[in-house]
């Protein structure tokens, strides 16, 4: 169920993505809820430029790890993502990237990361 909508020099991209698995208390290790989904929104200048602003949030729903003798439980978790940018014509993008923004219980601890990066569309 993507959407990219248009309107004026604005433009609206969202990709939502959902995962519903049956719930089986006999199969552990697949949560039963999945999701993931992308958010941009663009403003387009002159000469194919334009000023880009997003986020991603990812996550699930908690599960068991199989283990016959002591199961453990992974609680549900949410991370979001943000980013910002410019896309110069259709060769460049310059992005900066905020990683691990917000972290709702999660296994693991991951720190907050931050990532400036220059994509170059083209052949050389």
């Amino acid at each position: 169920m993507d959407t990219n909508f248009k309107w004026k020099n604005w433009q609206l991209i969202a990709r939502p993505e959902w995962v519903i698995s049956k719930y089986y208390q006999n199969l552990t290790e697949s949560p039963e809820y999945r999701f993931q989904s992308v958010q941009q929104i663009k403003y387009h200048l002159p000469y194919d430029n334009s000023v880009v602003a997003g986020c991603g949030i990812y996550g699930h729903s908690g599960y068991y790890i199989a283990n016959a003798v002591n199961p453990s439980l992974i609680e549900a978790s949410t991370i979001l993502d943000a980013w910002a940018g410019f896309d110069v014509s259709n060769y460049f993008e310059f992005v900066r990237e905020l990683k691990t923004l917000f972290l709702q219980q999660f296994m693991v601890p991951i720190r907050f990361r931050h990532h400036s990066m220059c994509k170059f569309f083209g052949s050389i």
